[in-house]
């Protein structure tokens, strides 16, 4: 790597300017966190990832406003890992409640993002993303967020990450642990859980921006952030993670 004395590394990668590294962001978001961990995305629950080959994948709205022509949110940007965890993007047109199919057989979700929108500027409707065969919702953008919010995160293939920053916010009068889990790649599928201490926030926002060392992530590690709750239903959890891509 090429030293810079006078330059802002940070801005520096995110112009493209320091080759083989690049950011990435993971933002989740969740309504619905109970008294059991579960994972931090609108839907809630836990999701249960492929673990050899990709889904028939389907991309659907509620809102009569989300098609090619209205005044909701008109086309997404996908970004995807394969099978072999190598990441592609594509570009889909909604059209209201009728599955539009993606391309290929994605094996990750990592990004839903709106490309363009009508009046509205927006999303008019609950955007999902969901598997063809039994309509389980695999990411979903929520009204007027333009943007999955799924605490779910995949390594590439060829590329290691960083942690290089972490927010949490939990509402007033609200309680909430928070935990991280890593699930390392196996050639046989056979994946070790990795969990980490789950710490107690209550009606706060905790900032933390890891100057120290963090473990690496591999290549083809799932990374996901969980919540639960000591007494109630339906906490609100939201979390934003920086990370450092750098080229193996």
């Amino acid at each position: 790597m090429t030293y810079i004395s006078t330059k802002h590394f940070n801005l520096e990668v995110s112009r493209g300017k320091i080759p083989g590294m690049r950011w990435e962001f993971l933002a989740g978001f969740s309504t619905v966190v109970g008294t059991t961990f579960s994972d931090i995305i609108p839907q809630g629950g836990v999701q249960d990832l492929p673990q050899f080959a990709g889904e028939e994948l389907e991309i659907l709205s509620d809102s009569p406003d989300d098609t090619a022509a209205g005044d909701g949110m008109r086309t997404i940007l996908i970004v995807s890992l394969d099978s072999n965890y190598v990441e592609s993007a594509q570009v889909v047109t909604l059209d209201f409640d009728t599955p539009v199919p993606l391309s290929g057989l994605p094996f990750r979700l990592k990004l839903a993002v709106g490309q363009t929108s009508g009046v509205n500027g927006g999303s008019l409707g609950t955007i999902k993303i969901r598997r063809v065969s039994d309509e389980h919702v695999r990411m979903q953008i929520d009204p007027d967020f333009n943007l999955s919010q799924s605490g779910i995160w995949t390594t590439p293939a060829g590329e290691t990450a960083y942690g290089y920053g972490i927010q949490f916010y939990t509402p007033k009068n609200q309680d909430v642990n928070i935990r991280s889990r890593s699930n390392f790649f196996s050639e046989t599928g056979e994946r070790t859980f990795i969990s980490s201490g789950s710490p107690l926030l209550y009606q706060n926002s905790v900032a933390d921006p890891l100057e120290f060392t963090t473990p690496p992530l591999p290549e083809k590690l799932d990374f996901r952030w969980q919540a639960r709750s000591a007494l109630n239903e339906n906490i609100t959890v939201a979390v934003l993670m920086k990370l450092l891509l750098v080229k193996n």
